[in-house]
């Protein structure tokens, strides 16, 4: 991939996406990804835990610059689409 194409990364990357996948699931994909990328909040919340894995709530208002409330509604819709789920804490 050239690190100067970002958008034909995305491409090649979605094409190999979909050949795996099949296209049965192109609608799930494509339907997911209108849920994430529909909101900015939530596709900055998105992209935080692709690049970080686990986060708090109160640690992407920081990271973020995101207002309390913002976090946590991208929270529940990432969890609601079956993204991330709640991790316990334990002491």
């Amino acid at each position: 991939m050239d690190e100067g194409d970002p958008i034909g990364d995305v491409i090649h990357a979605f094409k190999a996406l979909f050949k795996q996948r099949g296209s049965d699931s192109t609608r799930t994909i494509l339907s997911k990804l209108r849920s994430i990328f529909g909101s900015k909040a939530v596709s900055e919340v998105f992209t935080y835990f692709c690049l970080h894995d686990a986060t708090t709530g109160w640690a992407l208002q920081k990271e973020l610059d995101m207002p309390e409330a913002t976090a946590y509604r991208a929270l529940k819709q990432l969890r609601t689409l079956g993204f991330i789920v709640p991790a316990l804490k334990v002491s």
